[in-house]
């Protein structure tokens, strides 16, 4: 009985060394890389990226260099929707209230909102600097129906640049 015992455990252990790979394809994915249109970085705004049933989203903050990146994202055929308005009316609203022009500090209650809404990035804590500057994008890419972005997520990390055109 015992030799039967200890076989059984040899053979399922070379199973969970051997046979089982660490490469799980529904594992969490991460994505970094940038945005541009017209050859030029999109220098503010949110990305994001919907699961292939477009029941959740992930949104992801651009930085002003035009880059992005996120982590735990869904592994598969994700659709992507890029949008730019929210830093034009957060730097509308800072402008108006602060009477400031160029790069005014993002209130404490944008960032808390954005950080609410699950924008990797945000901070809800001490105000964030606005850099960049707004670039307005056709409004297709901020319409996840509209959207031709498409990406393939696989567990682990990847980059993937967006070239955005009229």
């Amino acid at each position: 009985m015992t030799r039967k015992w200890l076989s059984l455990c040899v053979a399922l252990a070379a199973v969970g060394a051997f046979g089982c790979s660490n490469k799980n394809p529904h594992a969490p994915a991460s994505v970094h890389g940038s945005v541009t249109y017209n050859g030029k970085p999109v220098t503010g705004g949110t990305i994001a990226i919907f699961t292939p049933d477009k029941a959740n989203r992930t949104p992801l903050v651009i930085s002003n260099d035009g880059t992005y990146a996120g982590t735990d994202l869904p592994a598969g055929e994700c659709v992507v929707t890029i949008e730019t308005e929210s830093i034009h009316r957060a730097m509308k609203t800072e402008q108006k209230n602060y009477g400031g022009a160029g790069r005014p500090d993002v209130s404490q209650d944008y960032a808390k909102k954005m950080a609410e809404r699950g924008v990797q990035g945000a901070s809800s804590g001490a105000p964030q600097k606005l850099e960049g500057v707004y670039v307005k994008i056709p409004s297709k890419y901020a319409d996840a129906e509209k959207s031709p972005l498409r990406v393939t997520l696989k567990a682990g990390d990847q980059k993937q640049d967006f070239e955005l055109a009229d």
